[in-house]
Formats: C-alpha cells, structure tokens, sequence
C-alpha cells in the first residue's frame, strides 16, 4: 500500500496546485521540471485550506474526495484542451536545457537529505520525544472519523485550537496506508526534504542566478541548524513559506501570481500557530523591501491581505481560543508583569504581551556562544538542532565584509573613516568580554550595514541580499534574545532552522564575492574558471566537513523515546504490541497515543472508552473482561504509565488479580508493563 499512498500524497499537491494556478490564469516558468515541483507547493497550502473549508461545511475528509478534487482540474483542462496536449505529446523529445542542468544536482540534493532523514527517522521502531506520540494521536482521530471537530471525550494537543493541518496531511495519507508509525515518519522525511526544492526555484527567482541558488541549496541542506526529521508541525510551516515566497517572486512575470501568493500565505498561516509568525514578519519584511524599491504595492497588497483572510477559515473560528490557552499557559510559567496599579485594557495587553513574549519562551532555549555557531556538533538537540559550521561562517561572514562595499565607496572619505573608527570600536568594545560578545557585533555590524546600503541607495542593485540581510538582523536576534538579554523573546531555539535561510543567502555572496576578487591576485584569465572550480570544490569539503557531516551524524543517531516513559522495560512492552496485525484494538487506561504508534488501535476520543478510563480499573476480572468483548478490544496493556495515574499498589494489585483470575491470560510481560488477552 505504501506506493499507492506515496503516489497519492503527489498527486494530491499537484492536482490542487494545478488548479490554483489555472484559476488564477497566471503564466508558469517556462521549464517543465519547474512548473510541476512548484505545483506541488503550492498545492499542499491550497489543500490546507480547502480541508478546512470542507470541514466548516461538514464535508467528510475523506481521501476519495480529495481525489476526485485534485483530479478535476487536470481532467478539465485535458477535455478542454485535448487536441493541444495530444499533439505536444507526439513531438515530445527528450531535450536537456541549460537550466535543466542546475535542476538535476538540486533534485540529488533533495534526495540526498531524504535518504538521511527517512533512513535516520526508521533505525529506531518507535516515535522520539514527546510530540511526536501525541501528533499520532490526532493522526489517527482525523483518518478515523474525518474531521477536525473537537471530540467532546477527548482533547488532543495539536488540534482545536491548535491548527490542525500537520496532523491532516498525515491523516489523509493513513487512510490508505495502514500503518501510522511508517506513514508519520515517510511523509514527515519527504515533507522535510521537499522544502529544499521549492528553497532552490525560490532562491533562482529571488537572486536571479540559478548557479547561486543551487549553491545555496547545499548550503542549506549541509546547516545542521537547518531541520532535523523530528516529528512536529514546524517542519510543515517551514516548508510552506517558500512556495509563498516563490509565489510572491512570479508577480513580476505576471500580476495573477498575486492569488497564488495569497493561497500559499494562507496555507503558510494555517500551518503552525508560533512559527508562522515569524515566518510571516519575514514575508512582510519582504513585501516592504519590494514596495520601497518598486512603488507597486497593490499586487503584493494583495497577496499579504488575500493569505490572511484564507487564514480566518481556522483563526476566525479558533483564534480567540487559541490565544486565550496561549496567555493561561504563559501566565502559568511565569514571566515578567507591567507593575501598575491600573487595570485599562492597555495594562493588561502589555502584561499579556510580555508573558506570552517572556525572554526565556521556549523550551531549550538559553543563551549561545560563538561555539555553538561555528562548531557544529555529532550530538545535538533533536528537534532544532543549533549550529552553523566554520566554513559555511567564513562564508557568511565574507557575505557580510564583502557584499556592502559597493554603497561604502559611495561615501566621502571623512564618512568611511568615521564608519570605520566606529565598527572598530564596537568589535573592541564587545571583544574584551566574552568570545560570545562576537555575536553581538555581528548584530550591529549587520544594522549599520544595512543603514548604510539603504541611505547610499545601494540597495536598489542588490535588493535580495539586502533582504536577506535584514532576515539575517531579525533570526540572529530573536536566536541570541538570551545572548544579548534582551527583554522579550519568542521561542529563540525554534527560530534557528529560520536563521539558517539567510545564512545560506548570505554565505551564497560570500563565495561570489571570492569569485569576484580573484583577479585582484594578477592570476591568468584563462585560469580563473580553474581558479573557482578548485576554490568551489575545497569550500564545499569544508562545508561537508564542518557542518554536512555532523548533520548526518545527528538525524542518523538513534533517537530517544521520549522522557514520559517509567522504563526501557515499559518500552519494551508496548513495542511488543508491532507484532500483532495492524489496528488490533488493544485497551489502555491511560495512554492513545503509545498504542496507536505501534500500529494498533484504541479509541480514547469515544464515550464508552473515555468513561471506562474512570471507573474501569475499579470492575472484577469478569466485568472488565466482558466490557473489553462488548467493545471489540482483544488485549490490554498495563505498566508504568498506570502507576503514575493510578498509584503503585492499586495497578499491581489489580495486575495480579487479572493475571490469576482465568479471565485474561499473559500475552507479554516485563518488568515495566503486561500485555493480557481476554480468554
């Protein structure tokens, strides 16, 4: 079944981005490859949203819908236009084009980084961490009965009001693959690779050579920083926001592009709650850049406003839920409070707003040092892996030294000297304390540059870098909040697979910038091609060196299961569940999540199953096993996880009474959980 859902899952995202772009009229890049990988982009946002719409209208999410919806745009367009395909297809030949050639080593970078995360992502039979159980949890409840609507036995983490279009995606897949362990790491493996495709055909429309965005494509696939295959919604929203971006970018070519880019915002804003957020101040530090440079802020406009009311379709139902968990939570935790005696709507927005944005939001965040940017390292963090790599620094930091020196030229001597006294002095201010204080220039360093690039109008010539310079000012700094102590903060450590976006940019120019100086060593011109084919190839080593290799280190590693767990023997026990048939129902009273990643099945959102929770443990032998026949469960499994709810004595008294009383019999046993059978 697996290759029928994997044909699925593409046809799916290119049947809905088909028809976004035939709605929209707009004209498509003129490469074949192109056209159908960003069709696939911008699909999965229209997909997002169409679920949702469906789902208001208590249309089923059914896969055999979604079906017949991806399939009616090129079914039409074929009657339509029968005649037209028939015979391009007759004079079809097979003709490699120049921009084919930077495609195909994208498209080997692609499934370079699938292999590592899929292979990574299976060397372990179980899910990692925490999120992850938890997300199978809604996976399992939205393949089952279709919907997002809340169950009103059963809460799940990631839906309602959370958005729950992570969860749908591998939902709809499950519906035609049986196994949720093997479907949630797949797609979340493909999901996570494909967003260096649509990086690539972005980055060829925003710098406008495709050879720089090839490079940085490497570039961005080698920063550990830059993903992990860790099972959470972040990794959707951050494959989302480059279809948006490469949306935004074909306006240029053709105004109808802005509906497309309204879509793909509107499915980049439906993907995670937090990290869209960011993501989305970057679009709009974009769209600003665009509009200062091009004076046409009506298609852009557009785009922005269209993707925020796409988004309403969950954030007007679910919006005022959210944030009002969002404020609890935060006030929960702690955080620092507007000390007033007034109690005006503004006191209390400023108090909401500096506990939702306290300094240390975020579970691993902390502060960073210059190690944990230019040493990258084997062992990491699982889900945001920290870390740059020297080569890929040097590189950046050539982008940074070299790239502005174009608008410091336009300045009169005395200016340059005054700039010059002043980025000395502030490298010595902040090096005579810690290492880390270098970080600290970097920020400034990066805020004058982009002073001086704006007020010299040099900008204008190099209008994506001086974009990605600006990306670079806000991730550095919402990375380092703690590094810097700055007095607000928003989940820094989740912010550094964003980081890793302009650092690839920015890195890109540096080794351009190196092109560009060669000639000031008098060497040969017909050397020079030599020259950077051999400067390309020992950067790239360094970069696989430095930062590719200890990625692979990292996603390959065997995970851990997650720190819920009382034992490796509890572990154990539940990993026992694989070997019966996919979707044995098998009865918990305290876990859905642990026994539907084993491919077994419990129906936790149900009423019997919720109320049995609370007063089952308390039945004779007989009852429950005759409860457990009523309602189709065959085994049930008891262990660690029942003692911390339960109490000690109470789950291993009850485990004794079952085990002898000739109603269950021991399917599976360890010190940590059983596994009984009803007889």
């Amino acid at each position: 079944m697996w290759l029928t859902s994997v044909s699925l899952f593409f046809l799916y995202f290119w049947g809905f981005g088909l028809a976004a772009v035939k709605l929209a009229k707009a004209k498509e890049a003129g490469n074949f490859l192109e056209r159908q990988m960003m069709r696939t982009g911008i699909g999965a946002a229209f997909l997002m949203i169409t679920a949702i719409i469906l789902n208001i209208a208590r249309i089923p999410l059914d896969w055999r819908i979604f079906l017949a919806l991806a399939l009616a745009a090129p079914a039409f367009y074929l009657s339509k236009n029968f005649k037209t395909v028939s015979s391009s297809l007759q004079q079809i030949r097979l003709r490699i084009k120049k921009s084919d050639i930077n495609i195909l080593p994208a498209i080997i970078i692609f499934l370079a980084s699938f292999y590592m995360y899929a292979s990574g992502s299976f060397s372990y039979p179980y899910l990692e961490d925490d999120d992850p159980w938890s997300h199978a949890e809604g996976v399992k409840y939205i393949a089952v009965e279709k919907t997002f609507r809340a169950s009103e036995y059963r809460g799940f983490a990631y839906m309602n009001p959370y958005p729950p279009s992570y969860d749908f995606i591998f939902g709809l897949m499950h519906q035609t693959e049986n196994s949720i362990y093997w479907t949630i790491k797949f797609f979340n493996a493909l999901i996570i690779s494909l967003s260096l495709i649509y990086f690539y055909f972005f980055a060829a429309e925003f710098i406008g050579n495709r050879n720089k965005a090839l490079f940085a494509t490497a570039v961005l696939a080698a920063v550990p920083a830059y993903m992990s295959h860790f099972i959470w919604a972040p990794a959707l929203a951050m494959t989302a926001f480059f279809p948006a971006l490469y949306a935004l970018e074909r306006i240029k070519h053709d105004k109808r592009w802005k509906w497309i880019a309204a879509i793909a915002i509107g499915g980049l804003l439906v993907s995670h709650p937090t990290s869209t957020l960011t993501l989305f101040l970057m679009i709009i530090i974009y769209l600003f850049i665009k509009f200062l440079a091009e004076r046409d802020w009506k298609a852009y406009a557009t785009s922005a406003i269209g993707g925020m009311t796409a988004s309403l379709s969950w954030w007007g139902f679910h919006g005022k839920s959210f944030m009002g968990g969002v404020v609890t939570s935060a006030v929960e935790i702690g955080g620092p409070t507007l000390t007033t005696e007034s109690a005006s709507i503004f006191a209390k927005l400023v108090n909401a707003f500096l506990k939702v944005f306290y300094k240390w939001s975020g579970t691993a965040s902390r502060p960073y040092t210059f190690s944990d940017f230019f040493v990258a390292k084997g062992q990491n963090m699982i889900n945001n892996p920290v870390g740059i790599g020297i080569a890929v620094m040097a590189l950046l930091i050539a982008g940074l030294v070299a790239a502005p020196i174009l608008s410091i030229k336009r300045l009169s001597t005395p200016t340059k000297a005054i700039l010059i006294a002043v980025l000395l002095g502030i490298f010595v201010y902040t090096a005579r304390y810690q290492t880390q204080n270098f970080l600290a220039f970097m920020a400034v360093y990066s805020a004058i540059m982009i002073l001086v690039m704006f007020f010299t109008k040099a900008w204008k010539e190099k209008l994506w870098f001086f974009t990605a310079l600006v990306w670079f000012l806000l991730t550095f700094t919402i990375v380092n909040n703690l590094t810097f102590d700055l007095p607000i903060g928003f989940f820094a450590f989740r912010t550094w697979m964003m980081l890793a976006v302009p650092v690839a940019l920015i890195a890109t120019e540096g080794l351009w910038s190196i092109f560009l100086a060669l000639p000031l060593f008098k060497i040969d011109k017909k050397m020079i091609p030599l020259a950077k084919i051999a400067i390309a190839v020992v950067v790239l080593a360094g970069i696989f060196a430095t930062s590719a290799q200890q990625k692979y280190e990292v996603n390959t590693a065997i995970w851990p299961p997650g720190a819920f767990w009382t034992s490796n023997e509890e572990i154990s026990a539940y990993l026992w569940l694989k070997t019966l048939p996919v979707d044995t129902k098998v009865f918990s009273f305290f876990t859905d999540g642990q026994v539907i990643s084993m491919d077994k099945f419990v129906c936790g959102w149900c009423e019997a199953e919720a109320k049995y929770r609370e007063t089952g443990l308390d039945d004779t032998p007989a009852e429950m096993s005759a409860w457990m026949k009523r309602n189709g469960y065959e085994y049930l499994i008891i262990g660690g996880l029942e003692v911390r709810k339960f109490g000690q004595n109470r789950t291993v008294n009850k485990i004794n009474e079952l085990a002898t009383s000739g109603f269950f019999e021991i399917a599976y046993q360890t010190s940590g959980a059983i596994v009984l059978k009803a007889a």
